[in-house]
């Protein structure tokens, strides 16, 4: 909006800048006033601060994965966040150092966050908060190596923080704020969440890559591999019936031990092999969660 009012002033006559400005800081202040109607912090706010804070405040538009609020040590932090529109995430960045150890990668978190010089030092990033239409950040809560980033198309009502805290009735900001500071975890528990994931990815991949090895070099289904009760099922037809008549043929021109199945018979018991292997698989899954716990 700033931009088309910029280009409308310089292509005007000097007599039509009045009125162009005014028609900008009116579409403003409107906006402005319409969104402060959505949140019930600012019911009791007399006309004249609200006029006061429509004509230093505006809605800003994020497109997703864009920078919403540095939390970067030294960078300003001069405006409150009202969500409108979308939602934000908030990322909570660590240093952390990594040694090999009996051939396992081992990773310590660096006791200076804000140091990045330390030798096999690196930055991992976790997503820690999810901020949704409603919320509001940026009263002065700690976010030290944290980021709000958009995670859709984002609209937020933007408010310069001394207005907020000159109209602080009742302390709300400040306990909005300690709110905010309670919900945030601390370096160590993501931490440890980080460790945590971590080693139950590589237990799962390796998993994963011996079940896959473990299936590509099993070997053929005979006859007396199916269960009792399927074969005695398979001989329940008429001895005339062509099925039953195969299988009989197949049995007396071959020992029982290397009798193949073949056709809709093989393909059922290759389906049943399957979920039980499925059904041993989580049962693993099953056993280590609670190890783990």
């Amino acid at each position: 909006m700033f931009k088309k009012l910029a280009r409308d002033v310089i292509t005007s006559k000097r007599e039509d800048f009045d009125s162009i400005l005014k028609r900008g800081l009116q579409k403003q202040r409107e906006e402005v006033a319409l969104a402060l109607q959505r949140f019930p912090y600012f019911d009791d706010w007399g006309e004249e601060i609200i006029k006061e804070t429509c004509s230093v405040s505006n809605v800003r538009s994020y497109l997703p994965n864009k920078l919403v609020l540095d939390g970067t040590k030294g960078a300003s932090q001069n405006f409150t966040y009202f969500i409108l529109d979308g939602s934000c995430c908030v990322i909570h960045r660590l240093r952390v150092t990594s040694n090999l150890v009996a051939g396992q990668c081992k990773f310590k978190m660096s006791p200076d966050q804000s140091d990045s010089a330390s030798p096999n030092s690196q930055s991992i990033y976790m997503q820690t908060c999810i901020f949704r239409a409603g919320v509001c950040f940026g009263l002065g809560e700690n976010l030290e190596n944290k980021w709000v980033v958009a995670q859709n198309a984002v609209k937020c009502l933007r408010i310069p923080l001394h207005v907020l805290m000159a109209n602080n009735k009742g302390n709300v900001w400040c306990r909005i704020r300690q709110f905010l500071d309670l919900r945030f975890p601390s370096s160590d528990e993501v931490f440890k969440q980080f460790v945590a994931q971590r080693t139950w990815t590589e237990f799962r991949k390796k998993n994963f890559e011996l079940c896959i090895k473990r299936r590509s070099t099993r070997s053929g289904i005979s006859y007396t591999d199916v269960p009792y009760c399927y074969r005695v099922n398979s001989s329940l037809p008429a001895l005339h019936h062509p099925t039953a008549k195969r299988l009989k043929s197949k049995r007396k021109s071959t020992s029982s031990d290397e009798t193949r199945l073949s056709g809709a018979d093989l393909k059922l018991l290759k389906d049943q092999n399957e979920i039980y292997e499925d059904f041993l698989d989580s049962m693993v899954h099953l056993r280590l969660r609670s190890v783990l716990k």
